[in-house]
């Protein structure tokens, strides 16, 4: 016998008794007609969820809850992964950009440029600063618009090419 259909008319079925109704305002997950597992359409962390546990606890397969959800097999694999191994904060949206605060403080961004006023090399400074090479890059930009470029402890500008480091064809050897 033929169990009744039990969900609301436009929902999409995932498998025998569940279906997944979705619109511009979230969305709910009904099993044998009860409304299972609910969210707003900002909430994706709790749609993300509802996905993990249709699977986790067998109500449907990866591959029918992935078709129902529309989403790729392996992103509800990397779902259930992540909320296995972290718990219910893996399944919220990452924040966009930076991952943590930049290590070029006012105070290092300083301390790159006085490093580089007296001529030391961008390796050099980085090393002496502890941070990387594009860093002390990044710090140094616009630094000589309004002054003059650094001087080497010779006296020359470390733009021009020394004899020591002057290749035959005119081009410099290594990276400053």
């Amino acid at each position: 016998m033929q169990p009744l259909p039990l969900v609301p008319s436009g929902s999409v079925r995932i498998t025998d008794g569940v279906a997944l109704l979705e619109d511009e305002e979230g969305g709910v997950v009904f099993i044998w007609g009860r409304a299972s597992f609910s969210w707003s359409r900002s909430d994706s962390a709790s749609r993300r969820l509802a996905a993990v546990q249709l699977v986790s606890t067998g109500v449907a397969s990866q591959r029918q809850t992935s078709a129902g959800f529309g989403v790729n097999e392996t992103t509800l694999w990397r779902w259930r992964s992540d909320y296995e191994a972290h718990g219910l904060i893996a399944l919220f949206d990452e924040k966009k950009g930076p991952k943590r605060a930049s290590v070029l403080t006012e105070e290092k961004v300083d301390e790159i440029r006085q490093l580089r006023r007296e001529g030391n090399k961008l390796r050099e400074i980085a090393s002496l600063t502890g941070v990387s090479l594009n860093s002390v890059q990044r710090a140094i930009v616009g630094l000589f618009e309004d002054s003059t470029p650094p001087q080497t402890t010779k006296g020359r500008s470390s733009h021009s090419p020394s004899r020591a480091t002057a290749r035959p064809n005119g081009g410099r050897h290594g990276r400053d």
